[in-house]
Formats: C-alpha cells, sequence, structure tokens
C-alpha cells in the first residue's frame, strides 16, 4: 500500500506487527536448520516477485559405498576429486578429504557435493587422484623406482601413512599383472566410487538456490523488482568453496546494503 513492508514477528509472547520503510533480509538459506536458518522467508521474497531457484544443500560430505576402501576410514589425504557422468567429467577439486563411514568428507569433496542433488541418484561416480598434490615431482620419483614390493613400500612411506601404503600394495597385489607398479599407480590415481549421495541441510554449510544474483544491483545489493529491498548473503543463489569465501560474500554483501542505507539516511536528512 505504499507504505512500506510490514512484518509480523512471532515471539514467545507471541506476535507483534511492524512497519519499516527499507528492508534488508540477511535470513540465510536453509543449511544447519538446528541454527534457525530454515529459509522461511524464501516463500515470501517470491510472493514479491522475485523468482526461487531449488535450495539444495552444499558444502557438505559425499556419499559413496566404499567397499575395500572401508580399511582406510579415519585417514586423512590431500587429493584432486573429480565428479563424472559417464564419459564426462563435471568438475574437479583439490584439497583435503577423510574417509569417513559413509563415504568422504572434507574440502575436496565439500566443494563438489552440490552438484550430486542436481542430477539423477546414481548418475555419478567419485574419482580421486592421491598423486595430484605431489606433482610433478612424484611421476619423476616413481619412474625412478624399482618395480619389486620393498622398494615401492619404502617409496611410498615418503608419502602416505603405513596402513594406507599397505592398503595400496594389498590391492594392486590382487591384480594378476607382472608388473605392480601398473596397478598400483592406477589404484593410486583412478580409485573410482559410485555416488550415492550427498549431505542434507543439518550437515551442510550452507546452500544453494534462492533468489538469483541479478535480481539485485551489484553495487548495493538493493533488489530490481521491489523498491527497497535488500537481499545479502545466503538468500542470494552464491555458492563458494571452503576457505571462508562464502563468509565473506556474506559480510561483503551486508556492508555494501548497510553502506547504501546509511548514505541514503544522509542524504534524506540533508534534504529536510
Amino acid at each position: 500500500e505504499g507504505k512500506g513492508f510490514q512484518l509480523t514477528l512471532i515471539t514467545d509472547d507471541g506476535k507483534r506487527e511492524e512497519i519499516c520503510q527499507h528492508l534488508v533480509v540477511a535470513s540465510g538459506g536453509k543449511a544447519y536448520p538446528q541454527l534457525g536458518s530454515r529459509g522461511n522467508l524464501f516463500q515470501s521474497l517470491q510472493a514479491l516477485g522475485h523468482t526461487l531457484l531449488p535450495v539444495h544443500p552444499a558444502l557438505g560430505p559425499i556419499l559413496v559405498k566404499l567397499g575395500a576402501w572401508q580399511a582406510l576410514r579415519g585417514l586423512r589425504f590431500d587429493a584432486l576429486a573429480s565428479i563424472w557422468m559417464d564419459h564426462e567429467k563435471i568438475s574437479e577439486s583439490l584439497g583435503n578429504l577423510i574417509f569417513t563411514e559413509k563415504g568422504f568428507n572434507g574440502p575436496a569433496v565439500m566443494n563438489l557435493s552440490h552438484l550430486v542433488p542436481i542430477h539423477p541418484a546414481g548418475s555419478l561416480r567419485l574419482r580421486l587422484d592421491l598423486t595430484a598434490p605431489f606433482q610433478p615431482g612424484f611421476a619423476q620419483a616413481w619412474a625412478a623406482c624399482p618395480d619389486s614390493k620393498p622398494a615401492l613400500r619404502a617409496f611410498l612411506l615418503g608419502y602416505f601413512p603405513p596402513k594406507a601404503v599397505d592398503f595400496f600394495l594389498t590391492t594392486a597385489l590382487g591384480n594378476k599383472n607382472l608388473s605392480l607398479k601398473q596397478p598400483l599407480l592406477q589404484t593410486l590415481q583412478h580409485a573410482e566410487f559410485t555416488i550415492n549421495g550427498a549431505g542434507d541441510f543439518n550437515n551442510s554449510q550452507v546452500s544453494t538456490g534462492g533468489v538469483p544474483v541479478i535480481e539485485v544491483s551489484p553495487t548495493d545489493m538493493r533488489s530490481s523488482l521491489v523498491p527497497n529491498l535488500y537481499l545479502v548473503g545466503e538468500t542470494l543463489d552464491v555458492i563458494g568453496p571452503c576457505g571462508g569465501y562464502n563468509l565473506h560474500f556474506a559480510f561483503g554483501s551486508g556492508w555494501l546494503a548497510g553502506r547504501a542505507l546509511a548514505a541514503e539516511r544522509t542524504s534524506s536528512k540533508e534534504s529536510e
């Protein structure tokens, strides 16, 4: 009715109404609902005219059937993780990961987890290259290493914990190839797992989806559809990798909106 925004606030003491001329929505997405971020305001933003993209968990674990690799549960590795559909590589991420009871966790897979819900169940595979962080030095040293179990074990102990080295050797020895190096390198560089799913909102750090960034101004986060409405942080469809990038966007977008509102308030006072 041209009077601004009417908010219904629900508290332990009941409901109360408030009216404001400018509104900044910084309510987050749907990740970690135990902290109060349940995506309740997305429907209200859609009712005001904004587009609402599907909301999915992101930066969470990836679930796979580990099989014999369960032996490495609890161990951490630096690795190159990649997601594949048929013969197409969809994306990859280099970083730390940990073998868990249900699959993998850690930045290397968390950076890819948002891709799992948007593809058909069972259509994706996760591939690990455990030598990628050590290249190109690893390849050069590997070529010079003798093709014998004692020599290879001693060589791999320079890169991996003993439990992992013994597992790699046992896996490679199951191959009837006369060379031990060939199946061992295959194990290290092309370990592949069928993806069963990803973490839910309860154990994922952020969520994708929400309002497309094209519907706000990049300089002050002001809505291009609703006057005096500002959208910041995880209400927008922004997903960054692990490392503080999502926090940076939340803080940065909030700062832009706050700066714009402060400037507008100063301008209003000067015109009075």
